[in-house]
């Protein structure tokens, strides 16, 4: 399954990628002791090789072939050699371990999923890592112009993810996620006026 949006490769890293800079930041704050790494819907690899500077071992992986093929080439011009990049969703998911990474990571990417993929594909996360951290938007942003900007951006970003991106706000965004499976709230906090970050176990 080859997932592309007109914005991945070169448009998302050089618009989106730097105004979540900050993001990524406070997801790897949140990050020690990791020996073993997986990001969820890695994107262009900005936050994997982030963990990489952390982690020993760090594995991206996105449904995108265009996002995999310019995170490799970032990986290339680099030349990491502790962070690797898999093109494909839940059925590579499947094929880890119970708990054979130190951390799982959604950064921005499980709004942009289908109600049902996004319950499966957190439930594998939790399954595969001791611990998962979402980075995602707040159901309603702290300020009127700031709910505004996502939505524009949500709308421009295509019909299929604005949809996806209604349905995770309507249905209670990661508070509704974090019900559904029944996962252990360690830290939650708000960045900016329109994220949310949350960390979670399953045990």
């Amino acid at each position: 399954m080859d997932k592309i949006h007109y914005y991945d490769g070169e448009i998302y890293k050089r618009i989106i990628d730097p105004n979540l800079a900050g993001l990524r930041n406070e997801i790897l704050s949140c990050i020690k002791n990791c020996n073993k790494c997986i990001d969820i819907g890695s994107g262009t690899g900005a936050l994997v090789i982030g963990l990489g500077s952390i982690c020993k071992s760090v594995i991206g992986i996105d449904l995108s072939s265009k996002m995999i093929e310019i995170a490799s080439k970032t990986k290339t011009e680099m030349t990491l050699t502790n962070v690797d990049f898999i093109h494909g969703g839940i059925d590579v998911l499947k094929t880890f371990e119970d708990g054979e990474f130190d951390f799982a990571t959604f950064s921005m990417s499980l709004h942009e999923m289908e109600e049902s993929e996004r319950f499966l594909v957190l439930n594998e996360g939790l399954r595969i890592a001791r611990e998962v951290i979402i980075a995602d938007y707040l159901i309603k942003a702290k300020t009127f112009f700031s709910d505004l900007g996502v939505i524009f951006v949500e709308f421009v970003a295509g019909l299929n993810h604005f949809k996806n991106y209604i349905n995770f706000r309507q249905h209670g965004g990661i508070q509704y996620l974090i019900e559904r499976t029944n996962a252990k709230v360690i830290s939650r906090r708000t960045y900016s006026t329109i994220f949310e970050i949350v960390r979670l176990s399953k045990y």
